[in-house]
């Protein structure tokens, strides 16, 4: 209310009071508007999926503890597990080693076949259910049959 007392009442016109070229006006305007927003929302809308699969992938915390070799292990999608350790002093950052869980296989002929590609076999005492080696880039490859 005002200080005179009277009450005002806010009301609506009809479209034959706001001339035609202002309507046109008025609708192209809101398509630039909306034009322009597109972008921005796409752009938002990849943002927050590629949020979800790191969250998915990494999980809430990337501080974990390290376990007694030093590595702090990340446990991912599909019994899949990622160690990080620290890196020797002077040596550049590298992969050390990967390991992978296949279908149960003939290890004598395997071997056999690593050789013959020429990939360098290393012996695996520690661990015998395991086949070491030698990938094409020096990289130490495990290859484990599932049990």
């Amino acid at each position: 209310m005002s200080a005179g007392g009277r009450n005002w009442r806010l009301v609506r016109a009809n479209t034959d009071a706001v001339p035609s070229s202002a309507r046109r006006f008025m609708a192209r305007a809101r398509q630039r508007r909306l034009r322009a927003a597109v972008p921005w929302a796409v752009t938002v809308g990849v943002l927050v999926v590629v949020g979800a699969l790191a969250w998915m992938v990494y999980g809430t915390a990337a501080e974990r503890p390290r376990d007694a070799n030093g590595r702090v292990w990340f446990h991912l999608a599909r019994n899949t597990r990622l160690g990080l350790e620290e890196a020797a002093s002077g040596d550049a950052p590298a992969i050390a080693h990967y390991a992978v869980t296949v279908a149960p296989f003939d290890r004598q002929a395997f071997e056999a076949r690593l050789r013959e590609l020429k990939a360098r076999v290393m012996p695996s005492a520690d661990e015998p259910d395991v086949v070491r080696f030698a990938d094409d880039s020096g990289i130490i490859v495990e290859v484990r049959a599932a049990s």
